[in-house]
């Protein structure tokens, strides 16, 4: 089984200690889950759950894309180019593995790759709908 970007993404998040889990989901979680403002959610493990749903691949595959690129810019932007010494404290810990994902597998050569062999997938399902 060949793992995409967003499959990667995915394992490195579930793979992350709960409170860099938490902090992640409570913080991005707003700025990429479209409904998420219109859920109750209770519990640390509920924001954890959204996120990861969301990070789950399936669907329309530019979607699927525009996820993992979106995550990317995302993370960065809150923790990299944060002046808050909590969220630098995050960063911190999670930049390593995070720095090495990107560069493994959310590259600019791997996403275009990606993106072709998607876009491959979806262009003979779009001409069977059409005939």
């Amino acid at each position: 089984m060949h793992l995409t970007p967003l499959d990667h993404l995915r394992l490195w998040y579930v793979g992350l200690d709960r409170e860099a889990q938490f902090d992640l989901a409570f913080s991005l979680g707003a700025a990429l889950i479209e409904d998420l403002r219109g859920r109750r959610l209770r519990s640390e493990r509920d924001f954890i759950a959204a996120l990861e749903a969301w990070l789950a691949p399936g669907g329309f595959a530019p979607r699927m894309i525009g996820k993992a690129l979106s995550f990317a810019a995302v993370l960065e932007h809150v923790y990299a180019d944060t002046p808050d010494p909590a969220r630098r404290a995050v960063w911190e810990r999670i930049r390593p593995e995070w720095r090495s994902l990107r560069a493994r597998h959310l590259n600019r050569e791997t996403v275009a790759e990606w993106s072709a062999a998607m876009m491959g997938e979806a262009a003979p399902a779009r001409r069977a709908a059409v005939h």
